[in-house]
């Protein structure tokens, strides 16, 4: 990419699913921003036959790794990249044409160290038409700077569980690449807590450049209890490890919450959900709210307890904390 101004490094998580990874490389082709101002990574842990793959001009490396993990790729990407900017973007879903040339035309408002996130669209399994992923962007967004993070609204209007809706800045995702190395889960949200935690500036931009894919292998379209409740255990035990890892009150406020909203779906569906050391969570809560005020631990102490004791208490409280 020898070009002036900002570049966009798009990487493609692949999980063995190559007839989507060709659907995802032909929404790419279809950008409107120019070839020389973006490069995508694929980074796949599985044979594929590079031969059959036309990508014409776009510059497209592939990466491969015996690793499965999400973060493990994010972080082979990263260190692959040459942009000023990372799209992160899994195999299943698809990009709207002028999704790079947004990113781009709204730089200038970021930085190396900000967070963008666009909204979305959804599909039902396969695109018969990709004329759709031309539509044009909207012109509303918003620029949250980190004095004034405020989770609630933030956590209302962006679509924290997508990652191909989400473009870090290459410094902030060179330092979350630090951060999550030893994270070994399968968990959507990481990048956007890093992005509360440690980002100078996060965009919300309206415009639907996604488009998020629901197919029957995907856990929130499955029937199947038992898938359901396998991933709902594991982001509950994801969001407990996150809290050794974050700090700030609006990540906290945010991992707990999110923590609240699965017990609640486990819950309603039967599940079982272990139970853990409960002496050893709250000693991990208290470490992580040693430089709050007492008020702000008071309160996230609180409503951590309620989470693991009463789940309809605690999804009641939580908006008269933080509303």
């Amino acid at each position: 990419m020898e070009t002036k101004g900002p570049t966009v490094s798009v990487i493609i998580s692949a999980h063995n699913r190559p007839a989507y990874l060709m659907e995802a490389l032909k929404s790419l082709q279809g950008q409107t921003a120019p070839f020389d101002k973006f490069e995508v990574i694929v980074v796949k842990d599985y044979e594929l036959d590079l031969s059959k793959i036309d990508v014409g001009k776009m510059a497209v490396t592939f990466i491969d790794t015996s690793d499965s993990y999400l973060v493990l790729k994010h972080i082979a990407g990263i260190k692959a990249s040459r942009g000023d900017y990372i799209a992160l973007m899994d195999d299943d879903d698809l990009f709207s044409a002028t999704k790079i040339e947004r990113i781009l035309s709204l730089s200038q408002y970021m930085g190396r160290r900000s967070f963008y996130v666009n909204a979305k669209e959804f599909f039902t399994n396969k695109l018969e038409d990709f004329s759709v992923l031309s539509q044009t962007s909207s012109s509303s967004f918003e620029i949250f700077d980190n004095t004034r993070f405020n989770s609630r609204k933030l956590n209302r209007n962006i679509p924290w569980y997508n990652l191909s809706s989400m473009t870090i800045g290459i410094d902030l995702a060179l330092e979350g690449a630090e951060i999550i190395r030893g994270f070994k889960r399968e968990i959507d949200p990481l990048w956007y807590l890093i992005g509360l935690e440690n980002a100078d500036k996060i965009v919300y931009d309206s415009s639907r450049l996604t488009f998020y894919r629901r197919h029957s292998g995907g856990v929130s379209r499955s029937d199947n209890k038992d898938k359901i409740c396998n991933y709902a255990v594991q982001a509950i035990e994801s969001y407990d490890e996150m809290l050794h890892i974050f700090r700030s009150r609006v990540t906290l406020e945010t991992i707990i919450e999110m923590r609240t909203e699965w017990q609640i779906k486990a819950s309603s569906l039967g599940c079982k959900i272990p139970e853990y050391n409960s002496v050893r969570a709250i000693l991990t809560v208290l470490k992580s709210l040693q430089n709050h005020s007492i008020k702000d631990s008071a309160k996230l102490l609180l409503l951590f307890l309620l989470s693991r004791v009463s789940i309809r208490i605690s999804s009641g409280v939580y908006p008269k904390f933080y509303m």
